[in-house]
């Protein structure tokens, strides 16, 4: 058995809960000689925050104070020290961003062009990827493969309906957040809302919605590609 442990920055604490959850799935299932641990690195479980502690320009703000030089140190064991100076021993980094931001990115990236909303999923998972390279690795420095960018089309909410609904595409639904509100519902036991606009979100809903829906997880790969491709870029 082998041991990996997994650094994870994403925009809020419910992308953690579905990230960690589905990589640990996926692994259990594909790669079962693996034992995974995970650091939450943006944001953490702070009981004081509020909840306010996520969103993307926070991702950014992570990548723009740990650059390459300081993620070594800090996040990375080795040399005299068997854990980063942070106290918190990485052999990877995830990376996470939700494609739904790519239109108000606007100067925090160089990458062209953006991608409009009528824009299929691949054009704007990479564009979420390509600025996810470019805030963990600027100008002069030198990319490794202990990183891994992961962009969520639209949101990590999608890898969610993938798993507890017979949607075929749902990185191509627009609509996500009613999908989401038909599934909540249904595990409620009640009807879904006929104008909800909103998914309240706790710990505790998408801890109960992660946990019914990793026995899926082998949807979740076939129908969300950029899922698809980030486990298997860790695991392969």
């Amino acid at each position: 058995m082998s041991e990996l442990r997994i650094g994870l920055v994403a925009e809020g604490i419910t992308d953690l809960i579905i990230i960690q959850e589905f990589i640990s799935s996926y692994c259990k299932e594909n790669a079962t000689d693996v034992v995974l641990s995970f650091e939450n690195l943006q944001p953490r479980f702070d009981r004081t925050s509020g909840g306010n502690n996520g969103g993307w320009e926070l991702v950014y703000k992570w990548c723009l104070n740990n650059p390459p030089g300081v993620r070594d140190g800090q996040f990375f064991g080795g040399g005299l020290f068997d854990e980063g100076m942070s106290g918190l021993t990485c052999d990877v980094i995830v990376v996470h961003l939700d494609a739904d931001i790519c239109e108000r990115i606007g100067d925090k990236s160089t990458i062209v062009p953006v991608p409009v909303t009528a824009s299929d999923s691949r054009e704007r998972g990479l564009y979420i990827y390509s600025t996810i390279e470019e805030w963990l690795w600027p100008v002069g420095s030198v990319s490794d493969n202990r990183h891994f960018p992961a962009p969520a089309v639209e949101s990590t909410e999608a890898w969610l309906v993938a798993a507890l609904s017979e949607d075929l595409s749902p990185e191509e639904d627009r609509n996500i957040l009613r999908r989401l509100l038909e599934v909540d519902a249904e595990l409620r036991g009640v009807q879904p809302p006929a104008n909800g606009k909103s998914l309240k979100k706790s710990e505790k809903k998408y801890k109960k919605f992660v946990q019914i829906a990793s026995p899926h997880i082998g949807k979740v790969v076939e129908k969300c590609p950029h899922f698809e491709e980030l486990v298997s870029s860790i695991f392969n």
